[in-house]
């Protein structure tokens, strides 16, 4: 199996390269995460010694990249340094890394996720407001202090919009997911809530039409913010999985943060709602962290509907989507607040 043959990999890997880190070539090992589909094979272990030391080993069998690997190393690396004079947030210290073998050591970092620390603050143990403000200066500094702008066009988005609305019609099998490979059909056809889903589609081209041309922030994209990837350790709030480093337009990083908090974004009964139907104090908390009105934003606006779009398509056909309802009944909810607001001119 997969995880077996990585777990093999990563510990003839360690013992190859503990003596020189400083510690035994002897550990117990435990397979944090796995990335195992065609091609696409990776894995995240970590390896407590018998001194008690406990570090992260994050090996890429596949794609072969290891310029790519070397250059999303040397980003992690300067993010870190980047982060250490600033209070309250941080990446994991880099330890040691080989980009032919693509493998990296990083410093394990304790703490739950941030969704789980908003679901506690739920609960009363946490300052929910607190954790989205650090959040959104999270975000700031991951985008570097300054910032440059280009032109947004989202041509190729929205012919890649049409195509799909086109097959959902005719009932043909429909592409995958933007992170998925394109050339694969989703397994059986249709969605949930097909007609909803095509309203989303219209309401992409409308807002593609608001946003072309206008100048948008540029840089910088962790490529895969959301509050799984964000720790909430002692020392602060840590940013995880560097796999999707790239430059690009910086509101993909804020539209995938809202989309992908699942239950841990939702508002609370009779809370006041804001951007996206969510709480208003959970959005402002955020965008005063962020140092900007990111709800206003055209770019940000239809880079978080493309997200629903893809969101939606993840999960399917409606006889396996029935298994995420509730997060269904979320992507479905947040796409009506968007038609909304647009009937409202809000």
């Amino acid at each position: 199996m997969a995880g077996e043959r990585i777990e093999r990999q990563a510990r003839a890997l360690w013992a190859e390269i503990a003596p020189g880190l400083g510690y035994d070539r002897e550990g117990r090992w435990s397979l944090m995460k796995l990335k195992s589909a065609p091609g696409q094979e990776r894995g995240v272990l970590s390896v407590t010694t018998p001194t008690g030391d406990r570090l992260v080993l994050k090996l890429v069998v596949s794609p072969r990249d290891p310029d790519g690997f070397a250059r999303r190393i040397a980003i992690q690396r300067q993010l870190s340094d980047r982060m250490s004079p600033i209070e309250g947030l941080f990446a994991p210290e880099v330890l040691w890394a080989d980009a032919e073998r693509q493998a990296v050591v990083m410093a394990y970092v304790p703490g739950p996720s941030l969704r789980r620390a908003l679901d506690y603050a739920d609960f009363g143990l946490g300052a929910r407001q607190d954790l989205l403000h650090r959040s959104g200066r999270l975000a700031r500094c991951l985008h570097g202090p300054s910032v440059t702008t280009r032109p947004f066009y989202p041509k190729r988005h929205l012919a890649r919009v049409r195509r799909i609305a086109e097959d959902l019609r005719a009932d043909r099998p429909l592409e995958g997911p933007l992170e998925g490979p394109l050339d694969r059909p989703l397994e059986g056809r249709g969605l949930f809530r097909p007609r909803r889903f095509l309203g989303l589609c219209a309401y992409l081209h409308r807002a593609g039409r608001r946003v072309a041309g206008q100048q948008a922030a540029f840089g910088f994209v962790h490529g895969d913010l959301h509050p799984v990837n964000v720790l909430d350790a002692p020392e602060g709030l840590c940013v995880l999985d560097f796999t999707a480093l790239q430059d690009g337009f910086q509101a993909v990083d804020l539209a995938c943060f809202w989309n992908r908090g699942s239950a841990s974004l939702d508002p609370e009964e009779g809370a006041a709602r804001g951007y996206g139907g969510f709480a208003a104090a959970d959005v402002t908390a955020f965008e005063e962290g962020y140092g900007r009105r990111i709800s206003a934003d055209p770019a940000f606006e239809f880079c978080f509907a493309l997200r629903l779009f893809d969101d939606w398509l993840r999960l399917g056909p409606p006889e396996r989507a029935e298994a995420n309802r509730p997060e269904l009944l979320r992507l479905v909810s947040r796409a009506d607040w968007l038609q909304d607001k647009e009937q409202r001119g809000a």
